[in-house]
């Protein structure tokens, strides 16, 4: 994952950050929903070493969606959520398979 990332930022820098621009238009462009629109479960995983989002701002915006869960990942840094893709899936698949049972 982090590679990826790290190709990505090179990558991004041959076509003259056009993919930076575009992600801070994202950022300040209204997205036609609020966080408490979001129906689906949420997982938020958050550092307390993290210099562009502070931990208390992961915390606030977990607490506006009505079916999230929140991860702390203490003095993990912002590039450092990328270590719980793992466990991220494991819980997407956990999730959507108890979903089905409850269902079926």
């Amino acid at each position: 994952m982090q590679a990826m990332f790290v190709d990505d930022i090179v990558n991004a820098a041959q076509d003259q950050f056009k993919g930076l621009v575009y992600d801070i238009v994202l950022l300040v462009r209204d997205w036609g929903f609020t966080m408490a629109d979001i129906d689906v479960p949420v997982f938020f995983w958050q550092g307390d070493a993290d210099l562009f989002s502070p931990l208390e701002h992961g915390e606030f915006m977990a607490g506006l969606v009505a079916d999230s869960e929140f991860h702390f990942m203490p003095g993990a840094g912002h590039l450092a959520t990328l270590d719980a893709a793992s466990e991220a899936f494991d819980l997407i698949l956990d999730r959507r398979g108890s979903g089905a049972r409850q269902q079926g």
